[in-house]
């Protein structure tokens, strides 16, 4: 993907921020996050409804009740652990679904550091503060920050669309 790697920068005595900047490039995100989000949501349902599918095959409701309150990272984990457990002694190994599960993993760690970036700190070179560190080498307080723009947020979105079919395609092919 387009992205480059998070940095971090030392965070003075007072953390204030200056939103002149987010206002004037406002207009050109919002659409991208809320395409982002809308995408991933719909990503989140299949997944619950593959563990669904997996936990009870004919019955949606009672996988629903089962999964309704993980967060998306205990669904990708719940998910994983009973592909490998179906799939581990088959022909079929778990080389796709740890592919499957990376690519998920990413796009869920990118997602959250999207809806929890503080915004107000949006840079002209296009970061974005993600949250605050102390660093182990110098004990320094320092803020994680996130490359983004409107393109990048797009690249993850076609990507969620790609995550959405290998999710069909991988349940599809277990299918009895």
């Amino acid at each position: 993907m387009g992205q480059r790697k998070n940095e971090r920068d030392t965070i003075e005595q007072y953390d204030y921020e200056d939103t002149d900047y987010l206002d004037s490039v406002l207009d050109d995100f919002a659409p991208a996050i809320g395409s982002f989000l809308i995408n991933f949501s719909v990503l989140e349902h299949e997944l619950t409804i593959a563990i669904a599918e997996f936990l009870v095959d004919d019955y949606h409701p009672l996988g629903l009740v089962i999964v309704g309150r993980l967060t998306t990272n205990s669904k990708i984990d719940l998910f994983y652990r009973l592909c490998v457990l179906r799939d581990a002694t088959t022909s079929r190994g778990t080389k796709a679904v740890k592919k499957l599960r990376q690519r998920l993993d990413e796009v869920n760690t990118f997602r959250n550091q999207l809806v929890h970036a503080s915004w107000g700190s949006l840079s002209k070179d296009g970061f974005v503060h993600t949250r605050a560190d102390v660093d182990d080498s110098d004990g320094i307080v320092k803020r994680i920050r996130l490359s983004v723009s409107p393109e990048l947020i797009q690249e993850r979105t076609e990507e969620i669309t790609d995550l959405i079919e290998m999710l069909d395609n991988y349940t599809d092919e277990v299918e009895p």
